[in-house]
């Protein structure tokens, strides 16, 4: 686990040592939810910029990546109307969602609800850090995934073994992009 030098919650002194707001006992819900509430805080164009380093898969909850979804295209028609340098308006991803038919979902909207109302805000320094920790969550999903296979496949056939073994080089891939450093001897 990382510790960050940050202030302290309510703390206005710097340098103030405390653990990351998302231990390994987090759930990706309350991190992916943290990650939206950030996103809201920052300009449109930097919204735009941290979301070119994340990949849809790097946020697990369908309803957080149709809430994602709608924080990109809002993004993108502020940048294209001049508006670049505002952060996007719940108001606006709002109707995004009800245009795309997606706010009706319960759960879309208690997600929305839940980003916007202003409880539990995340300072939007942290955004860099939550994208960095959602890589690193989708690792682990993927770890268990193929861990899964890998148990199930060594009591299975040479068949079974290859298509399971098939999966570590994606895995390398993965743990690079969440800043795993690996040294594969060849």
């Amino acid at each position: 686990m990382n510790d960050r030098k940050t202030p302290a919650p309510g703390n206005t002194g710097a340098n103030i040592e405390h653990r990351a707001a998302f231990t390994p006992n987090s759930t990706s819900r309350e991190l992916e939810a943290a990650f939206l509430r950030a996103l809201l805080g920052l300009p449109a164009r930097r919204v735009l910029t941290v979301l070119n380093g994340l990949e849809p898969d790097d946020i697990h909850h369908p309803h957080h990546r149709l809430i994602l979804d709608a924080v990109a295209r809002c993004a993108r028609k502020q940048i294209n109307d001049r508006d670049g340098n505002q952060p996007v308006p719940p108001t606006a991803m709002q109707l995004d969602l009800t245009r795309a038919g997606t706010l009706d979902h319960p759960d879309v909207r208690a997600v929305l609800l839940d980003v916007t109302a202003g409880v539990n805000p995340v300072p939007d320094c942290w955004v860099i850090d939550l994208a960095a920790e959602l890589r690193l969550y989708r690792l682990r999903r993927a770890l268990t995934t193929v861990g899964e296979s890998l148990i199930s496949a060594a009591h299975g056939g040479t068949d079974e073994l290859t298509r399971a073994l098939a999966h570590l080089l994606a895995l390398l891939g993965l743990a690079r992009r969440a800043g795993i450093d690996m040294e594969v001897d060849r």
